[in-house]
């Protein structure tokens, strides 16, 4: 679905909608962010940092492996996270990816209208 050779850091969560960001900060002037935003996280299995990360469809079989009390339903999805030889889980409504050149005090999660590129998925 999704992969990046960049390191990533969970960089901003919003409680109320349940929403995540899991930021590469831009590292040059003219560098951009790429945030990955989950929207309506309601279960998370993760390191704080990603270096280098892939997102795919979780199996029945990968999300019975992170917590036996699970039993997904038609309506809950589960994104599959990989970094190096590790695998992570995160239930989500779903989940975007977008180019910005936001401030690191910033976020995408903010109420303050800002450019962004969508790259996942594809417009």
């Amino acid at each position: 679905m999704y992969t990046s050779n960049e390191i990533f850091s969970i960089f901003d969560y919003a409680i109320a909608l349940q929403n995540l960001v899991i930021r590469a900060s831009s590292v040059g002037e003219d560098d951009h962010n790429i945030d990955i935003i989950f929207l309506g996280a309601f279960y998370l299995c993760l390191p704080t940092l990603f270096c280098g990360i892939n997102i795919s469809h979780a199996s029945t079989k990968d999300v019975e492996m992170f917590a036996s009390t699970i039993t997904p339903t038609k309506n809950e999805k589960y994104f599959l996270i990989e970094t190096g030889n590790t695998k992570y889980l995160i239930g989500a409504l779903g989940f975007s990816v977008h180019l910005n050149n936001l401030d690191f005090d910033q976020t995408s999660l903010s109420a303050e209208p800002f450019e962004r590129k969508q790259i996942y998925p594809a417009d």
